[in-house]
């Protein structure tokens, strides 16, 4: 049997397919100690999350609004350009396992379970 990472073990405690089936989440990314992912719409504006484990076993869960490059071509031939940018929304240090998806509820409004 494969030898669980911690990114893996992020993925469960946040409650796994269930979490991925109540929130939509998408674009896994499993880092060696952090796990990032994406989210639709929700109450914060948030469509980026990562979870990072700390060395005292707590988590530090960093919500953010992303935006792409992008740029319109406008009617009269001008053109609009929009730079990337990256927000925190909130930041929160010091999580235990247990209140990973109750934090995540508070800031976002997606429930992670029935």
């Amino acid at each position: 049997m494969k030898e669980q990472t911690k990114a893996d073990i992020i993925f469960q405690q946040l409650g796994g397919n269930k979490f991925v089936a109540m929130t939509g989440a998408k674009y896994f990314i499993f880092g060696e100690n952090k796990l990032q992912f994406s989210i639709g719409r929700n109450a914060s504006r948030t469509n980026r999350v990562i979870i990072v484990l700390d060395p005292d076993d707590t988590y530090t869960i960093k919500f953010i609004k992303y935006t792409p490059y992008s740029f319109k071509i406008r009617k009269d031939g001008s053109f609009k350009e929009t730079p990337e940018s990256e927000q925190t929304i909130e930041e929160y240090s010091g999580v235990y396992a247990d209140l990973l998806q109750n934090v995540f509820t508070q800031v976002t409004g997606l429930y992670t379970r029935l």
